[in-house]
Formats: structure tokens, sequence, C-alpha cells
């Protein structure tokens, strides 16, 4: 299938984000328009590539693995779908990394996708990435750009 999946690590993004934009990692200390910030994400991969966007997969953590307020909103933009993993009592995420590698490889395999971009700092899903290349899928990395950018994003391929 000729089109692209794009996956954000929303604790990985909003972090870094926060830290370039706010200087603070507390996501309460600064405000995200989400709608925004997936659409110029899908935007950038868009012109980036020219192909539809089978959708914006959205990997974030809360209590218990609980939709808060925010995810459901976030749920709610066009073309996104929220995957919660859980934070552990020390405040640790759990099951995000897990979630998103199951689910880049099953887009692989399905052939869903061709192109994947991943929005994500963890070297842990690095076998996932090998994975899905080994299945066809070309895997794209998208990083933050420096504060004073536009859109905030750069492309970048493994």
């Amino acid at each position: 299938m000729n089109q692209t999946a794009i996956f954000v690590d929303a604790g990985f993004l909003l972090s870094l984000g926060g830290h370039r934009a706010a200087g603070t990692t507390l996501r309460s200390a600064f405000t995200t328009h989400y709608e925004s910030l997936v659409r110029g994400i899908a935007q950038t991969v868009k012109k980036n590539t020219g192909l539809n966007n089978l959708r914006v997969y959205w990997y974030d953590a809360s209590k218990d693995g609980l939709f808060t307020e925010q995810h459901k909103r976030i749920g709610l933009i066009p073309g996104v779908k929220v995957r919660l993993g859980r934070i552990s009592y020390n405040g640790e995420q759990k099951g995000v990394d897990l979630r998103l590698a199951l689910d880049l490889v099953g887009v692989a395999r399905n052939r869903s996708a061709s192109i994947a971009y991943l929005v994500s700092g963890d070297d842990d899903l690095a076998e996932a990435v090998e994975e899905a290349q080994d299945l066809g899928m070309k895997v794209v990395l998208l990083g933050v750009a420096k504060s004073d950018s536009r859109l905030g994003v750069v492309v970048g391929s493994l």
C-alpha cells in the first residue's frame, strides 16, 4: 500500500519540545495545541512523500492506562489513534514502547503502509524498526528542530 503511517511517542515529543520551547519537560508548565501539532507533522510527511497517511498513532501513558480528558480530545482529532501505556508508581512509562513496536511491525506485516514516520528517541525500538524494514517498510525518523523553526519538525531517514 502506497501510503504512510506516523508513530508518535508523545512522552518523547512533548518532553523534548517543552524543553526547547519553554525550558522545562513538565507538561503542566506549557500549553500544547495538539491539533496544530498533529497537523504540522502530517503536513510535513505529506510534503516529503506526496502520499496519503493511514493514520497518526499517538502513544502516551496515564495512570492505570486510562484515557484522560486530554487523551480523549487528542483521539477526536481526525486520523489519530491514541494508544496508552500506564504510569508506574514511580512515575515511569510502562508499555508504551511495546505498543508502538507491535503496531509498527503489524502495519509493516499487513502492508497497510509503505513508509513509517517515527517520532521517538528511544533506542529500544531498534529491533522493531529492523523488523519493519525486513518486511519491506521504509522507516523515517522525525525529530524536533530548533525552537525558532516554524513547524519544528525535521525529517531524516534511518
